[in-house]
């Protein structure tokens, strides 16, 4: 990783104010002068000032891909400098275009700024433990959230259709005792007498059917 024990403050594509309408790259927040390290071998192609990355540095990976460490607030190497997986490429700050200390990460497929790709599946693709654990819990919740809209699916299609609530009138029975029973509340006798064209209340015999209301 490139920096130790930090927290993801902004994703990768989360929209907001930045240039390209979202964001290009992963935020670790973490304070200042927190070590920035290479998260692989490579060549320092850049390593100096932007007005929105601040001090920043870019390498070209041994892979061929270009990672970028933004918003630092020291450099600790130089252009054209070859680098190792975890030398130490400066310490994390505040500079440029930022609301608080933390470390803008990109992996890039070209070195320009429409360049980025996925920076978290990047580091998980080199075996980079904690991202692999993040891309996995991610992974694992669209799958989830997957399996459950198609149990979903499923159940309502083999659930059967709800039939009419019917009850069979005994002797003895009237319309309000009924409804209490089943539904809880004698003053909604007037709702079976009407799903069931009642003009009488009173008027039921024993042995007659009756739909009731639904809830």
């Amino acid at each position: 990783m490139p920096v130790d024990k930090g927290r993801v403050t902004a994703k990768y594509r989360k929209p907001g104010a930045w240039a390209a309408g979202f964001h290009t790259g992963v935020d670790f927040g973490v304070p200042t002068g927190t070590p920035v390290k290479a998260v692989g071998p490579g060549t320092v192609v850049t390593a100096g000032w932007d007005n929105a990355y601040g001090n920043y540095v870019v390498l070209k990976m041994a892979d061929g891909l270009f990672t970028l460490y933004a918003h630092m607030s020291q450099l600790g190497v130089g252009s054209g400098q070859a680098v190792g997986g975890g030398t130490q490429l400066g310490l994390s700050g505040a500079t440029g275009n930022v609301t608080g200390p933390h470390l803008h990460f990109e992996a890039r497929t070209a070195n320009r700024y429409h360049g980025h790709t996925d920076p978290m599946a990047y580091l998980a693709g080199h075996g980079v433990a904690r991202a692999k654990r993040s891309t996995a819990r991610k992974t694992a919740a669209k799958k989830v959230t997957a399996k459950k809209a198609t149990a979903r699916k499923v159940a309502a299609k083999k659930a059967p259709a709800k039939r009419p609530a019917t009850y069979t009138v005994k002797a003895g029975d009237t319309l309000s005792g009924i409804a209490l029973a089943k539904l809880g509340a004698a003053r909604r006798y007037l709702e079976i007498a009407r799903l069931n064209g009642i003009a009488n209340p009173d008027a039921i015999s024993a042995g007659q059917r009756l739909k009731l209301p639904q809830g």
